[in-house]
Order: structure tokens, then sequence, then C-alpha cells
């Protein structure tokens, strides 16, 4: 399975954008594939690990997009981030 997880927090208006994407995206990959939703609200609130996971990963900001060793932080175009991973995931998707 390939490490692939967005890091997301209630209330952030730039993880609505990443979470819309994210969605399309999820849907044409298959199943070993998509990307991993992580909720850091409670972690970056009151310190609350809730998720092993991150404890794995310095979580300066969200939205944090970790691809397969590549970290995108705070991208907040919904354009740009689905231009992206359209390009990054096209061999991948789901005829």
């Amino acid at each position: 399975m390939k490490a692939r997880y967005l890091f997301v927090e209630n209330e952030c208006p730039h993880c609505g954008e990443y979470l819309w994407v994210i969605d399309s995206v999820n849907s044409r990959l298959p199943i070993g594939s998509i990307i991993n939703i992580i909720d850091v609200t409670n972690f970056r609130d009151v310190g609350i690990i809730d998720n092993p996971i991150i404890e794995k990963f310095n979580l300066e900001d969200v939205p944090l997009l970790y691809l397969d060793g590549i970290k995108i932080l705070g991208v907040s175009s919904r354009a740009w981030i689905e231009g992206f991973l359209n390009s990054y995931f096209q061999e991948e998707f789901l005829a």
C-alpha cells in the first residue's frame, strides 16, 4: 500500500477545497491507491493523537497532502489541486 494522506482540520476553508477534489480523485482510484483523509482537529486543538499516523508527520499547518514522499502544504486553489492530482494519478485511474 502506498503512503497517501491528506491531513485536514475542521473549519479550515482550504481543507474544504482539498476534500472536494480528493473525493473525486479517490472515486477513480483502486482501493489500495486512495488518498486517506486524516482529521487532525483534536491534535491541533488539544494535543490528542487519535490516529497513530499523526505522530509520523510534522503537522506545521493544514491542509497537508502527502503522496508517496511528496509533501504539499497549504495550496488553496481548487484548479491547481485538481490539475496536479489528475496529472499525478493519470496512469492509476480506473477505466
